[in-house]
């Protein structure tokens, strides 16, 4: 399958904003975007066949208004302070570290990260995963050259009790072994150009590489 044989793929997504007098909080500055993702047929019905979450982190605001960039990740959620860990340099400097440096000279310091996605079992295997996350990073990294996402299959992750949706990813029938599982997540994941980062779990591209095309 090349990309001229490749389905059309529908994102939808709903989202607010809030804003407060004064300083804005940290979380102000982070956007956070989840949505339903939908196959569309030669007459364009829609068949929903997954998920998708994302964050856009607009640090240059943040800098702009005296924001320490610790205080950006940390008041947001502990999984965020793990992309401050990787990405940035210690001490509150708005700047990429030297292993980010090593991979590219990104020159915007805001951060698109792909945060989930998730495929029904009936559309797996069909390339369309790689389709959608080229999409996210093609219709929402304006202004965020690097794109950042940290590979970890979904079986593994810590959920207190099932749910509908849960249930319809027969997450139960996917493999055992963490390790194996996540290296084969990563060799996925190249196939749209993104990169290992050295020393961590993330796997980052500019938004200004091609992509490759998806066979």
């Amino acid at each position: 399958m090349n990309d001229q044989e490749l389905p059309t793929i529908l994102l939808r997504w709903s989202n607010e904003s809030t804003t407060s007098p004064g300083m804005p909080e940290p979380n102000e500055v982070i956007y956070e975007i989840s949505g339903d993702v939908f196959e569309l047929d030669d007459v364009e019905n829609e068949e929903l066949i997954g998920k998708f979450s994302l964050y856009y982190i607009d640090l240059e605001l943040a800098l702009n208004r005296g924001k320490h960039i610790f205080e950006v990740f940390d008041d947001h959620s502990d999984e965020l302070c793990k992309y401050y860990d990787a990405l940035f340099k210690p001490g509150g400097e708005y700047d990429f570290n030297e292993n980010v440096g090593k991979i590219d000279d990104f020159m915007g310091i805001n951060l698109l990260i792909l945060n989930k996605l998730e495929i029904l079992p009936r559309f797996r295997k069909k390339k369309l995963g790689l389709v959608v996350l080229r999409h996210m990073v093609e219709r929402f990294s304006s202004g965020a050259e690097l794109v950042a996402m940290k590979p970890f299959p979904l079986q593994f992750e810590a959920i207190r009790e099932s749910n509908e949706w849960r249930d319809q990813m027969e997450l139960d029938r996917f493999p055992k072994f963490e390790t194996a599982t996540t290296k084969k997540l990563h060799d996925y994941y190249r196939k749209i150009g993104f990169v290992d980062l050295p020393g961590t779990p993330m796997m980052i591209r500019s938004k200004y590489w091609k992509f490759p095309e998806i066979s």
